[in-house]
């Protein structure tokens, strides 16, 4: 294994919207995503893509 990332692994919440509001605009989310983030779990992702043999370790808390 060529890096191994060790640290943060979240849920991210992605909304998509039709325009991005301006300050004290509101806006309509028209549809949500939920995916994998967190920058450690981001770094081995973005490494592996890059043909980079890579690992993560990391811890899922029972908050969710």
């Amino acid at each position: 294994m060529d890096v191994i990332s060790i640290g943060a692994v979240n849920v991210d919440l992605v909304a998509k919207v039709d325009r991005f509001p301006d300050p004290d605009q509101e806006t309509v989310i028209r549809s949500w995503d939920m995916v994998g983030g967190g920058s450690a779990a981001n770094v081995a992702c973005g490494i592996s893509r890059l043909g980079v043999t890579s690992g993560f370790i990391g811890n899922v808390g029972e908050d969710y």
